[in-house]
């Protein structure tokens, strides 16, 4: 299990990338796209499958195979990097990759908010990095050696997780690109405008780990 760290959000200046949407024709065309991208990611590397009969979350080891077919969407993930496919209903999939390092290709232009906030320059926003947790279902029990949710079956399977204690959730490490505070020094329609932007601007998916989900504040 990877040591729980405490969440803090931070002013800094970052550029995420998107590498905008491209088309695959087949699910062997998405396969070799995702492959060809799948280092980026960094290590350990997880993998989310969406299909009809379930939602999927494993370990990605490497070298293990991936198929894309099984599918109507799903992410691959790590610390550096996030790989995004969804089936736009025919047999095309439509494939992203997201980064805050550069993309080789040229298609990879930075995700800004200059045409949502026109109070900054190109170049020059200041967004707020926050990293959250999403708990996900099943509490680990130690005398079963599974996790499980009350009035649910069945056990939720996470293979990848090793040394769990009672009580414990798996959890998603996400990190949300937020907008900056707004200029209360502006001009009152430059600073409403400002205000009236989405919150969350862009958000990826950046590791998995596991611990006690803290109790709300009205229960401790």
């Amino acid at each position: 299990m990877s040591e729980e760290k405490p969440l803090e959000a931070k002013i800094i200046r970052v550029t995420l990338y998107v590498k905008h949407p491209e088309t695959a024709q087949s699910p062997t065309q998405a396969n070799q796209w995702i492959e060809e991208r799948r280092a980026r990611l960094g290590e350990p590397a997880y993998q989310v499958i969406q299909s009809i009969q379930e939602c999927e979350l494993k370990s990605l080891e490497a070298g293990a195979g991936l198929e894309v077919g099984a599918s109507f969407a799903g992410r691959l993930f790590g610390p550096e990097a996030e790989i995004r496919w969804v089936q736009d209903g025919t047999a095309r999939y439509l494939l992203w990759c997201l980064s805050e390092k550069p993309l080789e290709e040229a298609a990879a232009l930075p995700c800004r908010v200059e045409a949502q906030i026109t109070t900054h320059q190109p170049g020059d926003e200041k967004w707020v990095e926050k990293p959250v947790r999403h708990y996900l279902l099943g509490v680990y029990e130690e005398k079963s050696n599974e996790f499980r949710e009350r009035n649910l079956s069945p056990r939720r399977d996470y293979s990848f997780v090793k040394n769990a204690k009672d009580r414990d959730r798996v959890y998603l490490e996400v990190i949300e690109y937020l907008a900056g505070e707004p200029d209360c020094q502006a001009k009152r329609e430059e600073f409403l405008e400002r205000l009236n932007q989405p919150r969350v601007i862009a958000h990826r998916l950046t590791g998995v780990s596991w611990g006690q989900e803290p109790l709300p504040r009205e229960e401790e």
